[in-house]
């Protein structure tokens, strides 16, 4: 039971709140970290041109300008239980509704979408920058698991549902 504890707290700890590790140490029983399909809501969120801008400044400064986006955008997605699933570029994919059953996960990812245009406003105000961000979200039957390779694994999101939230926040490029 130990190892089942320190193997749930090590997957979880990089993706989601502290407080959300607690809830999932309460019940890591009822975990399947192996992969099942279950119905959430995928988020994805991109900053429009920041590519470009970042060309336009020091490596330091498009670092710590992405780290402070991050932040702020990690703390309104963990403040309504979300996960996580990665940060890649200037984007960030999330979800919600696992590990922790969630009924409202697709209310929840919509009250983080709109925290997070909220965000910013203010980074913008802090940073003297006009950046906008584009965002996708979409309810669907998706794989979520712990997969990778024996080195490293990610619990992640697979399948048409989360292709389609990317979709959907592509779309806002129009």
């Amino acid at each position: 039971e130990g190892k089942q504890r320190q193997l749930v707290k090590k997957t979880f700890q990089a993706y989601v709140s502290p407080a959300v590790v607690n809830k999932i140490l309460e019940r890591s029983k009822d975990l399947n970290l192996l992969g099942e399909k279950k119905t959430l809501t995928v988020l994805f969120l991109d900053i429009e041109g920041f590519t470009t801008m970042s060309e336009k400044m020091t490596p330091e400064d498009a670092v710590a300008l992405l780290n402070r986006c991050f932040t702020r955008f990690g703390n309104e997605i963990f403040a309504t239980e979300g996960n996580i699933d990665k940060f890649f570029g200037d984007a960030v994919i999330a979800f919600w509704g696992d590990p922790l059953p969630a009924p409202d996960h697709a209310e929840r990812a919509c009250r983080s979408a709109v925290a997070i245009q909220k965000a910013m406003t203010d980074l913008n105000m802090e940073n003297k920058a006009q950046l906008n961000i584009r965002v996708g979200i979409n309810t669907a039957e998706v794989v979520v698991g712990n997969m990778g390779s024996d080195r490293q694994k990610n619990y992640t999101v697979i399948g048409d549902g989360v292709n389609f939230a990317s979709r959907l926040e592509g779309a806002n490029k129009e």
